[in-house]
């Protein structure tokens, strides 16, 4: 009973160390939301962790499981370079803010 309820508390606090990355993704000239590009978050292990795709204001918000560690964030929307982000959530950091410009190809 007592390993069960440790494992429990582990998996709790597990689930507790998510951060979520917010941000709002931007055409870098004109300074527009950008619609539908796909948001893809990597691990250090080049894993995808997780995706979403940006809203109709250009707004998106995605849970990383990694705190801690090494985070690769990818932008990718058609007619548009990809954008590469890298960053190191703290492991007391809850929230990320993200905005990401797209250079028109």
């Amino acid at each position: 009973m007592l390993v069960l309820r440790y494992m429990k508390e582990m998996d709790k606090d597990l689930l507790n160390q998510n951060t979520l990355t917010t941000g709002i993704v931007k055409d870098f000239k004109t300074g527009l939301p950008i619609a539908n590009t796909s948001i893809t978050i990597y691990n250090s292990h080049n894993q995808e962790v997780c995706n979403t795709t940006s809203s109709d204001d250009g707004t998106f918000s995605v849970c990383n499981r990694h705190k801690g560690s090494l985070v690769k964030l990818i932008a990718h929307k058609s007619g548009y370079h990809y954008s590469y982000n890298s960053f190191l959530p703290e492991n007391n950091q809850t929230n990320v803010n993200l905005d990401i410009d797209l250079k028109g190809i």
